[in-house]
Order: structure tokens, then sequence, then C-alpha cells
């Protein structure tokens, strides 16, 4: 304990030092950038004020040589046969005087200019040490950032250290109590036998001889309540173990829960894609069947008789169609069919695992046999037949001549298809949803009234419902089309009238 507290109050002065150092280092990079702005500023004033200056200076003197050119343009010329007249000396001297001042005007412009331009550079360069310090001294802080963090992460494994040991402490303070309590119970014991004369166990044996037995009886209490205090050290130590296990073995079986559940999402989230697909397919039928009838109506109406010709060849292709789309599908629904099957054995088997780890956890008895799916569940595959091209099919609630005995009870055997009305036939999808009743499960509790374990095991496991599997509906295309013709008779009979003397016709040639 003085230890771990000397290493803290160490830690604690560490981290003083180390967070002064951070402010210095914050102050002086303030201050830093401070003085450069300020340098900046004031070079980029005297810059300003020079150019000013100059320029000023440049815009005088200019426009005293534009003054005095326009004097010299002004003069009267003299002619060629007078001679010259010589210039008057004061003249001369003014001349000289602004040709003198010009040039150290001009030299002393060059030697403020190159003055300028050395502080410039040397402004510069403070500028470029002043942002490899600013840089050095971001560097400083990042690095001192790093050992403040790592300094706390320390501290706080050092205290995290410094609560388990404080704990560790106070349970073998306890233990130590309870033994002390045990020995003063035993020495008082000890003490009373030693002082009881008129016990009959005493009579007949010595009292030395006693004495030693009452002694090997507390040295062997003594000895069991060490390897018990013992053994419950050992558990109390494993402890952290068991319960880290326990912990990984929650996380590992919420994290496949979650992979579970994500993948029947997308599952469920397939499904019910490749069901809109599929309503939008038929839909585009319907409107191609819809825009089909509407033009056959019109021939209808022009009296021709070609369109009987084309209604059965577009017929006979869209039935063809129809077959190979309606395989294909019971092809893919038979497949889908097998995958949701094996994904509820699976979720049926980890939810029972999921049971038998709770039932440890509460300290109950587990049965070794795992449990398995029913056999009738397990071999019974998904009603997904294949519909023949020359079975006739029966329609639900329609009426049926006395030829098709053989198809009603065909339909009487097939338990699993449910009866509807036509138009819910013709609106209904080629893959219904599948239901799964969900598992319900118990926790274990505890036992009441002196119920043996094994028979509250098999409670619980008959309390698991098994997944039901919902039976398919198949529609054949010859019921649509029977159906679809006996709407057709219904609405417009005087078509049956010529579709049937077109097949007389053809059966008499």
């Amino acid at each position: 304990m003085d230890k771990l507290k000397a290493e803290n109050e160490e830690l604690r002065q560490e981290l003083y030092v180390v967070r002064n150092k951070l402010q210095v280092a914050n102050k002086t990079t303030t201050d830093l950038s401070d003085e450069l702005e300020l340098m900046v500023a004031k070079s980029a004033q005297e810059m300003d004020r020079i150019r000013t200056q100059y320029a000023n200076q440049l815009k005088a003197q200019e426009t005293l040589i534009e003054k005095l050119s326009k004097e010299i343009e002004e003069r009267p010329e003299l002619p060629v046969s007078q001679p010259l007249v010589p210039e008057p000396d004061h003249v001369k001297e003014t001349l000289r005087i602004l040709q003198e001042k010009s040039l150290r005007a001009k030299r002393d412009w060059e030697n403020e200019e190159q003055q300028y331009q050395a502080d410039i550079k040397l402004l510069e360069q403070k500028l470029t040490t002043a942002d490899r310090e600013l840089s050095t001294a971001v560097c400083k802080i990042s690095e001192l950032n790093e050992e403040v963090e790592a300094l706390q992460e320390k501290f706080a494994s050092k205290k995290a250290n410094l609560l388990i040991k404080t704990q560790e402490a106070e349970e073998l303070r306890e233990l130590l109590e309870a033994a002390q309590q045990q020995n003063g119970m035993l020495s008082a014991e000890l003490a009373g036998l030693r002082s009881d004369s008129n016990n009959p166990r005493e009579k007949g044996n010595s009292l030395f001889g006693e004495v030693a037995d009452q002694r090997k009886k507390l040295l062997n209490t003594l000895s069991q309540m060490k390897t018990r205090y013992f053994q419950l050290k050992s558990e109390h130590e494993d402890c952290p173990r068991r319960i880290r296990e326990l912990r990984n073995m929650h996380q590992e079986c919420q994290r496949q829960y979650e992979q579970c559940m994500k993948m029947i999402r997308s599952a469920e989230y397939y499904n019910v894609m490749t069901l809109h697909e599929q309503n939008k397919d038929l839909n585009d039928q319907v409107d191609r069947a819809s825009r089909r009838i509407r033009y056959l109506e019109n021939e209808l109406a022009t009296g021709s008789a070609d369109w009987v010709n084309k209604l059965i060849t577009y017929y006979k292709n869209e039935t063809q169609k129809l077959e190979t789309s309606l395989r294909s599908y019971q092809f893919k629904q038979r497949e889908a069919m097998e995958l949701h099957q094996n994904a509820v054995k699976d979720a049926w088997k980890w939810q029972l695992e999921a049971q038998r780890l709770k039932m440890k956890v509460m300290n109950i008895e587990v049965p070794s046999s795992t449990p398995t799916l029913p056999e009738n569940e397990e071999q019974s595959p998904p009603d997904t037949t294949l519909i023949a091209d020359n079975v006739e099919p029966s329609l639900p609630d329609a009426k049926v001549s006395a030829g098709n005995a053989p198809l009603e009870s065909e339909k009487e055997n097939q338990d699993h298809h449910e009866k509807d009305s036509v138009e819910t036939m013709a609106s209904a999808h080629l893959h219904p949803p599948v239901t799964v009743s969900p598992c319900k499960s118990k926790s274990p509790g505890k036992d009441v009234a002196g119920a043996p374990l094994q028979e509250k095991s098999q409670k619980r496991e008959t309390d698991f419902v098994r997944p039901k599997l919902m039976p398919l509906k198949c529609y054949k295309i010859s019921d649509l089309i029977a159906m679809r013709a006996a709407q057709t008779n219904e609405k417009h009979p005087d078509v049956t009238k010529a579709v049937d003397g077109v097949e007389e016709a053809k059966r008499e040639t």
C-alpha cells in the first residue's frame, strides 16, 4: 500500500511538472506569435510610408522637370545669323544645383532602398526563425500532450490496481476476522470443556487422555477450516476468470445472434424485392393482356375472321412463356424453402444452446443428450412440385363436370392447398409468405415443492414450440386460362360462338 501511494504521489508530481511545462510552452508560443504579428504589421506600415514618401518626391521632381522643359520651350529661338547670347550665370548655377540635388536624391533613394531591402531580408529571416520555433513548440506541445495522456492512462491503471488490491485486502481481512471469531469460539469451547469436571464422558478416563482427545478434535477441525479457507480462496481467485469467460461467451452469443438477425433481415428484404418484381411482371402481363383484349374486340367489331388464328397462336406462346417462368419460379421457391428450413433449424438449435447456457449459469443440471428436430420435420420438404403439361387442374369454387371426377379426388387428397375465390387466384403471388412460430423459452428458476430437476428440464424442453412451415399455393396455368375463358364466355357470348364455329370447320376439314 505504501509503495502504491508513493508511486501515486510521484505520478502526481510528474503530472504537475508536465502541466507547468505545457503552460509555459503555450505562453511562449502565444508571445512569439503576437510579436511576429506586430513585426509584420510594423514592417508593412513602414514600407507603405516609404513608398508614399518616394512617390511624392518623384512626383515633385517630375513636375519640376516639366516646368523647366516648358520654360525652355517657351524661349524664343534666335536666328542663325545672330550670334548666340551666353546664358546668364544664375541660370547655370540653378541648373547645376538642380542636377546635384537630383543626383544626391537619386543616391539617397538607392541607399534607402538598399537599407530597406536589407531590413526586409532581416525581417524575413526573423519570420522564418519564428515559424521554425513555432513548429518546434507545436511539436513539443504534441509530445507533452502524448506524455500527459500516457501518464493519465498509467495513473488510471494504477488506481484500478489499487482498488483491486484494497478489495482483496478487505476480503482477506473479513476472512481473517471470521477465522479469528471461529478460533475464539473454539478456544471458549475448549476452556469450557477443560473447566467442566462433571462431564459424564470423563468418567472412567483420565484427565490427560480426555484433554488429548479434545486437542486432536480441535486440531482436526482447525485443519478442516484451513482446507476450507484455502478452497474458498482459490474459488474466489478463480471467480474473475469465470466471469471473463461468461462475458466472452455472452458477447459471442450476442454477436452470433446479431449475425443471424442480419441474415434474416437480408433474406426478408430479398424476398420482398422478389415479390415486388413478380408483382411488376404480373401487372405488365395484365396490361399486355388488356391491350390484346381491346385489340381483339376492335377486330371483332370490324367483322374479320383472322383474329381467331392470331388469338390461338398468341395464347399458345403466352402459355409456353408462363409455364417456363412458373417452372423457374418453383425451382427458386424450392431452394428458398430449403434455405429457410435450414435457417429455422439453426435458430432452434441456437436457442436451445442459449437455454442450456442459462441453465448452466443458474447451476441447474443439464441433460447430456442434445435435442434434435423430429424426423417428420426434417424429412418433410416443402410442397413445390412442378405442374405437368398433361395434367388437368381443378379450379377452386367452380363447377366441375362429370368427367372431372379424378381431378376432384386429387383435389381432396392435396390438403395443403387452400380454397380461394377466382379473384384472389388471379391476384395472388406465386411465392406466399412462410411464417415461423417463435420459440418460447422459460428462464430457469428455483425448485418448488421439491420437484425433481429432470422433470423441470423436460418441461423446459417441451416449452420450445416447433417451427411450422405454411403450405404453398400452386396455381396452374390451365386453371387461369379456363377461368379467363369462363369470364369471356360470360361477357362476350358472340366470341365463343365464333370460336366454336371455327373449331367445327377445322374438324370437318
